[in-house]
């Protein structure tokens, strides 16, 4: 059944119009994959050559979907199809590495990652999840070797360092310590001959971690390294502390590093609040910003979940302000997608009830391709999403141009400490989440808890992935 449902939705997309015909061959690629690897192969090189003949922005925001989706189907096609297009972002390079790992291909992705061919932007964020898939500590090492280049040599180190620094902060036992210390010395060199800029950056806050603020970068950025400096250079942390007085105090605070004190306390026992049902963990479809439990919208046929999309399709389709975003990246046609994504992990065939209650025949494609992958056992895959603007079409590719060139200034500063468990995603103190009473807010500030209801989150949204884990798990374990 899940075969053929798969061949219609190919019938369909071959039918559409090209920016739908595009993404959705693009996605049925990677369910083929479960079935008949030919068939996922010819589908991905018809979807990338119909994401060619799109006008701008389209084009582009399409063809960042297909490399990672490529990926999926076949690594050295997606490093072929990356180069082709140009410089990749490097959340757009993180997650094809992250798609890569979690479709069978963690050989390539590792050895990729290895090679450290990614110019200024290496995806450190990936080489850390890719960490967990290696085989033995040589290739764990070779990893982290490629990372501490990529910094070096990067052009845009403070761009992405928060996440390298706490790579290298965790893991730098792995390496023998002369060749630590020596890269030690190297970075502590470079950041003190960049420039100084003010800032007004602070870490801890949370529950039993005691808040240190910044005002200097340059004091920020070697307090990232302030663990490895105490342990394995003692002697240049002294001096530095001379110098430093903000770093002074904070790796007083901190002596082993910021990330050693962001214990997470043990997870509740199976059948505590929003963790645990029957001893598996809670799962939660994400539609837009409403997260729903699926164990409570199983028993009203997803209605919730269906009316929440249902908000995001009036507001995509708003008379004088239609989304100008390709129909894949739509709020609603995510939400549709994820319902049916859940519907198919948890009610098998069964849940091809649904599909007629999606509104629209390509939304409806998208939700299908989703469904058949939950019912091949496929993981759920994370998408773009683009909400409808008053401005011109244009302003969807420039919006998303700027977002990873800027994102101190547009998501404000990395948190340190925390990251997603499944992609290590790392978010920032700008990025809002919303609670079910309408309320937004930084849930890491509140450590889960809703300030204007009250309600004790114990699962969180990961931006990036869209997967939801338990909010404890964020916090980065020694």
């Amino acid at each position: 059944m899940s075969k053929h449902l798969l061949s219609m939705a190919q019938e369909q997309a071959e039918r559409s119009v090209t920016p739908v015909k595009a993404a959705a061959l693009l996605r049925i690629a990677r369910v083929w994959t479960a079935f008949d690897q030919g068939e996922a192969s010819s589908a991905i090189e018809r979807g990338i050559s119909s994401s060619l003949e799109l006008p701008e922005p389209d084009r582009s925001i399409i063809l960042r979907e297909a490399v990672s989706l490529t990926g999926t189907v076949s690594p050295q096609r997606a490093l072929q199809l990356a180069s082709s297009i140009g410089p990749l972002a490097s959340d757009v390079t993180d997650k094809l590495i992250y798609d890569m790992l979690r479709h069978g291909h963690a050989a390539e992705a590792i050895d990729h990652l290895c090679r450290g061919d990614f110019g200024k932007d290496y995806p450190f964020t990936a080489a850390s999840e890719a960490m967990t898939y290696a085989s033995n500590e040589e290739s764990e090492r070779k990893i982290l070797r490629a990372a501490m280049n990529g910094w070096l040599q990067s052009s845009q180190r403070e761009l992405h360092e928060s996440a390298f620094l706490r790579l290298f902060e965790l893991r730098c036992k792995i390496l023998p310590q002369e060749e630590a210390l020596e890269f030690l010395r190297a970075a502590v060199e470079l950041i003190v001959g960049e420039q100084d800029r003010r800032t007004t950056a602070t870490f801890g806050g949370l529950d039993g971690v005691k808040t240190v603020s910044f005002s200097s970068t340059r004091e920020c950025r070697l307090f990232s390294l302030a663990g490895p400096l105490r342990q394995l250079a003692p002697e240049l942390a002294s001096s530095l502390d001379g110098q430093y007085p903000q770093f002074a105090v904070a790796s007083a605070q901190y002596p082993h590093g910021y990330h050693y004190f962001l214990q997470a306390p043990e997870l509740p026992e199976a059948g505590d609040k929003g963790i645990h049902e029957a001893g598996q963990p809670m799962d939660y479809i994400t539609v837009g910003d409403s997260w729903i439990p699926v164990s409570r919208d199983l028993e009203g046929a997803f209605q919730s979940a269906f009316e929440a999309a249902q908000r995001l399709y009036d507001k995509d389709t708003a008379d004088g302000n239609v989304n100008a975003a390709p129909l894949e990246c739509w709020p609603s046609t995510n939400g549709f997608r994820n319902i049916l994504y859940k519907a198919g992990r948890y009610e098998g065939p069964g849940a091809i009830r649904h599909l007629d209650r999606v509104p629209k025949g390509d939304i409806r494609l998208f939700a299908q391709i989703e469904m058949v992958a939950a019912l091949a056992g496929l993981p759920q895959i994370g998408y773009t999403s683009i909400g409808p603007r008053p401005s011109s079409p244009s302003s969807c590719a420039i919006e998303r141009a700027y977002t990873h060139t800027e994102p101190d200034q547009l998501f404000g500063s990395e948190l340190l400490g925390l990251r997603c468990p499944k992609c290590n995603w790392t978010p920032r103190s700008k990025v809002l989440w919303s609670c079910k009473c309408g309320y937004s807010w930084n849930t890491f500030n509140t450590r889960g808890l809703c300030p204007g209801c009250g309600y004790q989150w114990e699962i969180t949204g990961c931006f990036q992935c869209g997967a939801m884990s338990p909010h404890l798990d964020w916090y980065l374990r020694q």
